[in-house]
């Protein structure tokens, strides 16, 4: 996305695998992603994608070129919530290395079921031969259904073959896949109908290139269906069937509630509306959880802090799942655990790691009891785990000194440090205090403000 912000037009040539069953091809990509760039402002002169050998795993071989415009100020914002009616569909077929006679098998089959419906279907064939080739054999199909409100709708897939002692570099999942060409032909058919049928100004896979567009457009109102009429988004389908809301790996949603919320308010972010709702539990392996997070906006950017005074512990909940202990300067130390057992054939889905973790109730106890007075003993206003929260907040504050005290920097800590310093360009001053053992942090906010609310 950001090729076209550029001072002036790419050119970029692009070599690997251009077509396999993992991701859009690059034929879907010029026929469906480049004049979903065009709806939002990107100049349709000199946008192509020129496809000059084909590339399918394990080894590629592929070569492409990519010519992009620049945009003049910026890009369009765009009310698109009518999808229209299917008016054509167009597609190719490509194959590397095999007979050229699978392309027309693939197109004989999918053609079978389109022209039930649909009179205007035009699928074309490139076959590759020699150096235009690549290195691996393979053949696939890309198709598009254009509709009358210019909306494209995509569907693709891939099947490559290793040959001799290149078949361990192909992954079982996808020896699963390899299927003839007629099957192959019916199986897009059916998919592309499917994305049709569930509605939606782009595709299922082009759903987060809508999503970016929008955001990035000008302080103007951006609309695309998938909000609007209910498209299936994807990108969240997968955590409201089956979510775990309790593992041995991650923090618990109770830890979440009981000690990450109340530091996102020692940043000024409002009490009222910020809160979590636990409405179901789910354990490993199948999950079911689910959950509702309520978080309000700041009226204009985070509050600076000075936070070094961890204080004395006051009280301490329990132990459990989740234990926080809450200090006498409002510090919030917390540390969780989780044993989930499997039932019956269950039981392979649970990693070796986890099984060795099962133990007793009163182990359990025992020992998050211990790792929580371990947490404490360090010293620090928050735990090692909200080490990366507490340092991604103090550098988005205003231009103004935050200072925090923590104990043992954490590997995930250090590593949001760096990450802090690339993207915001925002440096801490760190200074061990030997005295107690613990590390000072200060930094100065890059100023980061709420651009979509104006301050009273």
């Amino acid at each position: 996305m950001s090729l076209v912000f550029s001072y002036c037009l790419l050119v970029i040539a692009r070599k690997g695998i251009t077509n396999d069953s993992k991701d859009p091809s690059v034929d879907t990509f010029r026929s469906t992603t480049l004049p979903i760039l065009k709806h939002f402002g990107v100049p349709s002169e000199g946008l192509d994608l020129k496809i000059e050998c084909r590339g399918a795993p394990p080894h590629g071989g592929g070569e492409v070129f990519l010519s992009v415009p620049t945009v003049r100020s910026s890009l369009t914002a765009v009310t698109w919530i009518d999808e229209g009616m299917v008016k054509r569909i167009r597609g190719v077929t490509f194959s590397t290395r095999v007979s050229a006679q699978f392309g027309n098998t693939i197109i004989h089959a999918a053609r079978g079921i389109f022209n039930r419906l649909l009179p205007d279907v035009h699928i074309f064939t490139d076959h590759k031969a020699g150096a235009q080739a690549g290195k691996s054999p393979g053949y696939g199909i890309s198709l598009v259904a254009e509709t009358t409100t210019g909306c494209f709708i995509s569907a693709d897939s891939a099947v490559s073959y290793a040959r001799g002692d290149e078949e361990g570099e192909i992954e079982d999942e996808e020896k699963k896949e390899l299927m003839p060409p007629v099957d192959v032909g019916e199986q897009i058919a059916s998919i592309l109908l499917g994305e049709i049928e569930q509605g939606g100004v782009v595709d299922s896979t082009h759903q987060g290139l809508l999503f970016i567009l929008c955001a990035l457009c000008p302080q103007d109102l951006a609309v695309g269906l998938g909000y609007i009429k209910g498209a299936q988004l994807v990108m969240f389908e997968e955590k409201l069937i089956s979510w775990i809301t309790n593992d041995s790996k991650d923090p618990s949603v109770d830890t979440f509630r009981s000690t990450t919320l109340p530091i996102l308010k020692h940043f000024g972010v409002p009490s009222e509306g910020l809160d979590l709702k636990i409405e179901c539990r789910g354990a490993p392996p199948h999950g079911g959880g689910e959950v509702f997070l309520s978080v309000p906006t700041v009226r204009s950017s985070l509050t600076g802090v000075t936070w070094i005074d961890e204080g004395m512990v006051k009280r301490s909940p329990g132990y459990g799942i989740s234990l926080v202990a809450e200090t006498t300067t409002g510090c919030f130390i917390s540390a969780d655990s989780a044993v989930s057992y499997a039932r019956g054939d269950e039981e392979g889905e649970i990693e070796d790691e986890e099984k060795k973790e099962l133990m007793p109730p009163v182990d359990v106890g025992e020992q998050i009891a211990s790792i929580l007075l371990g947490e404490i003993e360090q010293g620090g206003v928050v735990d090692s785990t909200h080490q990366g929260l507490l340092f991604i907040l103090c550098a988005l504050c205003p231009q103004d000194v935050s200072k925090v005290r923590v104990g043992k920097l954490s590997p995930y800590g250090i590593e949001t440090l760096r990450n802090i310093r690339d993207f915001l360009g925002v440096k801490f001053v760190i200074k061990p205090d030997p005295s107690t053992g613990t590390v000072i942090l200060k930094c100065v906010g890059c100023g980061l403000t709420n651009l979509s609310r104006k301050a009273s």
